[in-house]
């Protein structure tokens, strides 16, 4: 498990500890409510369970990919996929591919086209993705308003924001 430093961890936290709380009081009473007694406990059971699921690793499939730039070439791995790469020389097209599928699928692809077809894929929220990001963004010519247009994008959409020029 690996600790997101979000609010809503610190919102299922707060809640958790009110319920807690709750049970505590409720326990100690001398005339406890044994619906309120059985209605925190579900309460804390299930916020636990949240805060832990929320957490997991394995949830962030995006952060499953691994992106691996070197001089000549970039790569995309995964654990279960095959790998693929590109020599940055051969890239012939930058396409920003999103989806409908989030949040539990990666909905924002950075897809980089060789002129025969070849090429790699990757998850805007892979490891090193940014990285990668800031090296695509300082392609000479590439169109931030088509890049700005595919980020806010909710559907299944194909938006080519940069072509090598012939």
């Amino acid at each position: 498990m690996e600790w997101k430093n979000r609010i809503v961890n610190y919102l299922l936290i707060a809640f958790l500890g009110i319920s807690l709380w709750i049970l505590i009081r409720e326990w100690g009473a001398e005339n406890f409510n044994i619906v309120i007694l059985v209605s925190a406990s579900v309460f804390a059971v299930s916020l636990a369970i949240s805060l832990i699921l929320y957490n997991r690793k394995v949830l962030r499939k995006e952060e499953r990919y691994l992106v691996i730039m070197e001089e000549d070439r970039i790569s995309c791995l995964h654990p279960e996929k095959p790998d693929e790469s590109i020599l940055w020389r051969e890239i012939s097209e930058v396409v920003i591919v999103t989806t409908n599928k989030g949040p539990y699928e990666p909905y924002i692809w950075i897809l980089l086209v060789a002129e025969n077809g070849q090429g790699c894929v990757f998850p805007l929220g892979a490891k090193n993705s940014r990285i990668a990001i800031e090296k695509i963004l300082g392609f000479p010519g590439l169109n931030l308003a088509v890049w700005a247009n595919a980020l806010k994008s909710t559907g299944n959409d194909r938006f080519v924001v940069w072509k090598r020029q012939a």
